[in-house]
């Protein structure tokens, strides 16, 4: 967790650093192209390790790496595009009853597509909000609480996931970008839940993530 963190600083340090270094003029363009990387936080059910909550999902933070593209039609509206992957482990405190079995982490990866509403700072800074949805595939351990087995183990899930968010971006010279970006993602994926004696049923669980990374890209 630590480590994660620094490696967030460190890279939200290098791009304030280059950013005090720019001092002339930038060329406008309408395209980027960005590669991020931070942490993703389980908000809510999904980072509970309460026992009793039968939505916990027992998830810890984790590094977070994304595939940022936007294209503005006009001067404040265009398209955003957003591919992500996360792993996420285990806590390793877990309460006394509950069971890990098959594999011991989340495993999320994705792409998402919508319009995102533009805001020019100065010359050379912009703010981006976005509201976008797309397809994802959910690995997911088996969690087994009591006499109920969670989960869906090595057998990926498409689920339908949805963020909003705001990217902060940097025009650098030589058509770089510096980005900075906060999105907040949910989805509902299906869990087999069996409880012994009774047959196997599928149920929903929420899935809500806050994901702030920060990087570097291109303009063109």
């Amino acid at each position: 967790m630590k480590k994660i963190i620094l490696l967030s600083f460190a890279i939200l340090l290098a791009g304030f650093t280059v950013m005090a270094q720019e001092s002339n003029p930038v060329k406008e363009t309408k395209s980027f192209l960005s590669f991020s990387a931070g942490t993703s936080f389980p908000l809510g059910d999904f980072g509970s390790n309460n026992k009793n909550n039968f939505q916990a999902g027992y998830a810890k933070a984790a590094m977070n790496l994304n595939v940022n593209y936007g294209y503005n039609i006009v001067t404040n509206f265009g398209i955003a595009l957003n591919g992500f992957y996360t792993r996420y482990n285990i806590q390793k405190k877990l309460p006394t009853e509950v069971q890990i079995s098959d594999i011991d982490i989340y495993e999320y990866i994705g792409l998402m597509i919508g319009p995102k509403l533009t805001e020019t700072i100065g010359s050379k800074a912009f703010v981006d909000l976005k509201f976008l949805t797309g397809i994802a595939s959910l690995n997911t351990p088996v969690i087994i609480v009591d006499n109920k087995t969670i989960g869906n183990g090595n057998t990926a899930t498409s689920i339908t996931p949805w963020s909003v968010g705001m990217d902060f971006r940097y025009n650098l010279k030589k058509n770089g970008v510096f980005i900075f970006n906060a999105d907040y993602n949910h989805a509902r994926p299906g869990y087999k839940i069996n409880i012994a004696g009774q047959p196997t049923v599928q149920e929903t669980r929420q899935l809500s993530t806050l994901n702030v990374n920060a990087g570097f890209g291109f303009r063109f």
